[in-house]
């Protein structure tokens, strides 16, 4: 008797929390007048005054989408959390406020999958090239969610350049039934109006001491020669 009460309470669990699973999709953004992807730089964040070039991002990213459910009782609020867009640095301490905040990283799905993780895919022209429903496991579909967008540039001059932007978002339904429900679109990012800025991390200690002695032995040998 007791085996089958766990084995009916284990079942209803499993039916609760794969109904509990919203889903957002990952859709191309056009620039200029809607958000995209940029690089550090004079007015980087805004979807209108970033000129096309050389803000625009183009290239290869990864992408990651971390969520929480409700921002009760949280920490830091979306607009601080936005206030590190466009700094050197900046994603580290944004990526620090969402983690205080109970966010977590949604899994990526696909057609035939479903994987934990970011995914990489190519930008053109602050434009995301690739598409995919994300879901948000233990958020209930139709409902308001809280999400983040991490990205990193893969490759080129701008490698490990990364940045971090959040906004609130309604979702889709759930990835998991049959047929899969409909993915809710970005559109809490275009009503942030403001970019995803890639921006330079910090340097090492070790990297600044370095640059320190540089400029000082350039200093001296142009003394020396003059």
């Amino acid at each position: 008797m007791k085996k089958q009460i766990i084995t009916i309470l284990a079942a209803g669990g499993l039916a609760v929390s794969a109904f509990a699973q919203g889903s957002i999709n990952e859709d191309a953004f056009l620039p200029p007048n809607y958000p995209g992807i940029t690089t550090q730089g004079v007015n980087a964040t805004s979807t209108l005054l970033a000129p096309a070039s050389p803000l625009w991002f183009t290239g290869q990213m990864s992408l990651a989408i971390y969520y929480v459910s409700t921002m009760t009782g949280a920490t830091y609020s979306l607009a601080t959390i936005n206030s590190y867009l466009n700094q050197t640095g900046g994603a580290a301490t944004a990526l620090a406020d969402l983690t205080a905040d109970g966010y977590v990283e949604a899994s990526t799905t696909t057609i035939t999958g479903n994987t934990v993780g970011s995914v990489t895919g190519p930008v053109a022209t602050g434009t995301i090239g690739f598409t995919g429903n994300i879901g948000l496991t233990g958020v209930p579909t139709g409902a308001s969610a809280y999400l983040a967008l991490v990205g990193t540039a893969v490759g080129g001059a701008d490698a490990g350049y990364s940045g971090v932007i959040a906004f609130a978002n309604s979702t889709g339904g759930n990835p998991q039934t049959t047929p899969a429900g409909t993915a809710a679109s970005l559109t809490g990012w275009g009503n942030a109006d403001e970019n995803l800025v890639l921006s330079g991390a910090v340097p090492e200690p070790a990297t600044m001491a370095l640059f320190g002695l540089g400029s000082l032995s350039l200093m001296l040998f142009r003394r020396k020669i003059s």
